[in-house]
């Protein structure tokens, strides 16, 4: 696969990947075959089988690889089939949603970046790197088919089944349909269940679905908040800095909506050097130069500051070198327009 040097460095700088994902990645650009057996591949690059199938599920979500062939019963591309079944308990025609399981996988990769995704790739995304599977999103229905002696199986045979839980998927589109009603003003029909997102609507949704707490399902909520933590700023970060996707009103909006959680919301002081421009940031004497800077302009110091507490550092220490970022993600009069002046 040919690799500019651009996309080249956007892997390089891309904080969402651990250094085993980029091991990964490279070692599948620059393989002449995708197709691999992947205990042979841990061996090979001297990784577990459970990290490696997590570096695997990761790439994919963020859109590096795409599953291109698992087995004889694979239809587009996807690592799950859909079965149609009845429902025993409701006599409800359902689809059951299956993990297809191969130990051969062939991906192809990919350096476009994502602009959408459907929820189920929503819900995948928010999995990443979570290891107790009671913190991440069921993906399959747990069912069991069952069938009666009497009942024979025909041309337009659909089997009967018992279901004994449901996937995530449904609970998670209720709470989409309640973010457009809310911040969208907008009713988003049952239908549109598998439509496909767009990245910056994806992003504003997993920002503020704290708003709903109490009104949904907690434990949904409680996975979309460790994922925050963990990788909203990175996912912000990566979009803004190769592509144009998140503008100026995006950031306006994002704030505006998420105002009353990010006012408070405490930053390291390494965070606040590193939008003011500090290098070295690490070393004694710089963290003492800067500290020194902070007791000239009667700061207090300390190791966190809360986000308005940051504006006011950034206001006198050196509003003018002022490097934006995920969190700092406009310009200060703007961000103290949202929430210092309102």
């Amino acid at each position: 696969m040919d690799i500019t040097q651009d996309k080249m460095l956007r892997i390089a700088t891309d904080r969402r990947l651990k250094a085993v994902d980029i091991r990964i990645l490279i070692y599948l650009i620059s393989s002449d075959t995708s197709e691999f057996n992947q205990q042979e591949l841990a061996d090979l690059l001297d990784v577990t089988r459970e990290n490696l199938n997590r570096s695997i599920q990761k790439l994919k979500s963020l859109g590096y690889l795409i599953l291109t062939k698992s087995n004889a019963h694979l239809n587009n591309f996807e690592d799950y089939i859909k079965i149609p079944c009845i429902d025993r308990a409701t006599n409800q025609e359902i689809e059951i949603r299956r993990k297809l399981k191969s130990n051969k996988m062939k991906y192809k990769t990919n350096l476009d970046i994502v602009t959408e995704m459907k929820l189920e790739e929503v819900m995948e995304l928010c999995n990443i790197d979570v290891k107790s599977s009671k913190n991440k999103f069921i993906l399959e229905d747990d069912a069991d088919i069952d069938l009666n002696e009497d009942e024979e199986v025909s041309l337009d045979y659909i089997p009967f089944c018992i279901v004994r839980k449901r996937t995530d998927l449904f609970d998670l589109f209720d709470l989409y349909k309640s973010y457009n009603q809310k911040i969208h003003s907008i009713y988003i029909d049952d239908e549109l269940i598998d439509s496909p997102i767009p990245i910056d609507d994806i992003l504003l949704f997993l920002s503020c679905t704290e708003l709903f707490r109490g009104l949904k399902n907690n434990r949904i909520l409680d996975i979309i908040s460790n994922f925050r933590i963990k990788y909203l700023d990175l996912m912000i970060a990566y979009y803004m800095n190769n592509t144009n996707i998140l503008d100026k009103d995006f950031f306006i909006r994002y704030n505006e909506i998420n105002k009353e959680f990010i006012r408070n919301r405490e930053i390291n002081i390494s965070h606040i050097m590193q939008v003011l421009g500090y290098l070295n940031r690490e070393t004694s004497r710089v963290i003492s130069r800067f500290k020194s800077t902070l007791v000239n302009h009667n700061i207090p110091v300390k190791e966190k500051y809360t986000f308005i507490e940051c504006l006011d550092i950034i206001k006198k220490v050196n509003e003018y070198e002022f490097l934006k970022d995920a969190v700092f993600n406009l310009e200060l009069k703007d961000l103290e327009d949202i929430y210092v002046n309102n």
